[in-house]
């Protein structure tokens, strides 16, 4: 199979071409360039001498559970595809193997019936990769997959016809530079996903009950229209916050002494009028 053979190949290959192809120029014996992918990153790759690179269209799109940023860039007459995968679950981890593959197929769910992944991984800058190849109504690409970042995977492809040379240069000698700072994610990628911490709603305090009032309280009562000139009986709508009052009960005090001096009055008045009367005192029916 195609795809073993070529991962085989960049087993052998990828350290020696790393070393070697970042070290060849323009004007040596490969051709290497850098390329960006928005404000979101930048890679840098070789190819074999003689190899014309030209860039081509960039592009954003949403997908079921994050959102990629991509270029595309020709090698020759060779399509590659350049794809910045930022998946909502992967923020801060770095994944396996396994967690690579289960990325890329929820970036591409076709993948998940055609893809034939090779048995030998591959380390691409460093950092465990998978590669492989898989077919889409009828045209088939070779892919490779990694972390750069542990916040975004990189996928890129090729198409069947590229020369394996030419996808053993690009890989070998792939070195990306993500911008942690800025990332295309938004809100509407990731709705499942908590974005900030939810600010809790105080609980107002309760209201304390105010104190009952009791009817010997010795307090000012204040007239509901400003006038407090004349005390009142409590507890029909006046306020009772104020100093302490003895006004009120010396009053009352000076009422029952006056009453009963009149009482004492009207004892002595009917005493006479009974003398007067010759029927004298008995004492009863006292007023």
């Amino acid at each position: 199979m195609r795809s073993m053979l070529i991962g085989f190949i960049l087993v052998l290959l990828s350290a020696a071409l790393s070393a070697a192809a970042l070290a060849e120029t323009p004007q040596g014996n490969g051709n290497c360039s850098t390329i960006g992918i928005g404000d979101y990153a930048s890679f840098s790759f070789c190819t074999p001498s003689g190899v014309s690179i030209r860039p081509d269209t960039g592009a954003e799109q949403g997908y079921a559970g994050g959102r990629d940023a991509s270029t595309s860039l020709w090698l020759d007459d060779n399509m590659v595809q350049v794809h910045l995968l930022y998946p909502c679950d992967t923020i801060g981890s770095w994944l396996d193997l396994e967690g690579l593959r289960e990325r890329l197929e929820a970036f591409n769910p076709l993948m998940k019936q055609s893809a034939v992944y090779d048995s030998i991984p591959l380390m691409i800058d460093g950092r465990q990769a998978i590669t492989g190849s898989w077919t889409n109504i009828g045209v088939r690409q070779e892919f490779a997959v990694y972390q750069p970042g542990s916040t975004v995977l990189a996928a890129i492809f090729f198409n069947a016809n590229t020369p394996s040379d030419i996808i053993s240069s690009f890989i070998g000698s792939l070195k990306m530079s993500i911008n942690a700072q800025a990332s295309p994610l938004r809100y509407s990628d990731c709705p499942q996903v908590e974005t900030s911490t939810p600010v809790p709603v105080p609980t107002p305090s309760p209201v304390p009950a105010p104190a009952p009032v009791h009817i010997h309280d010795r307090r000012v009562i204040h007239h509901p229209f400003g006038d407090n000139s004349s005390p009142s009986i409590p507890g029909y709508g006046w306020d009772f916050n104020g100093p302490v009052q003895e006004n009120l009960y010396a009053s009352i005090e000076q009422l029952k002494l006056e009453n009963q001096a009149i009482h004492e009055k009207l004892q002595v008045s009917r005493e006479k009028l009974l003398e007067f009367s010759g029927l004298g005192y008995s004492g009863f029916g006292v007023l």
